[in-house]
């Protein structure tokens, strides 16, 4: 008589998040986007998403509602609009109480590669 057991494993440096740690709304914290661009996430526990982009000092505010999922295997997040079409994608590289930081898994999509966001 034998027995099998399976088990996975994470690669060492593997964040897993916890969704739940999401939930509420991150600023975009990183150089330029704090003096003049003004970038917020509202993450809820619906799957559903609120991007906020403010120029600031020219008047130009752009609210996006979008879903969201996590792929908890590889702490990705990706974003969809409206029609169910990919907005953006980062993979969660930690995630605090009051801060959380990610890289750009869409390199060519215009979006900062590395971003810290604090929790408002």
């Amino acid at each position: 008589m034998f027995s099998i057991g399976l088990f996975t494993a994470c690669k060492k440096d593997e964040f897993v998040v916890d969704e739940s740690s999401l939930y509420g709304t991150w600023r975009v914290a990183n150089g330029d986007a704090v003096d003049n661009h003004a970038v917020r996430y509202v993450f809820k526990s619906d799957k559903s998403c609120v991007k906020n982009s403010n120029l600031v000092g020219q008047g130009r505010d752009t609210t996006m509602e979008w879903t969201y999922v996590v792929s908890h295997i590889h702490s990705i997040i990706t974003m969809f609009d409206e029609k169910n079409q990919y907005q953006e994608q980062y993979r969660i590289t930690d995630l605090g109480n009051r801060e959380m930081h990610w890289e750009n898994e869409s390199p060519d999509d215009g979006n900062e590669l590395k971003v810290r966001l604090i929790q408002e």
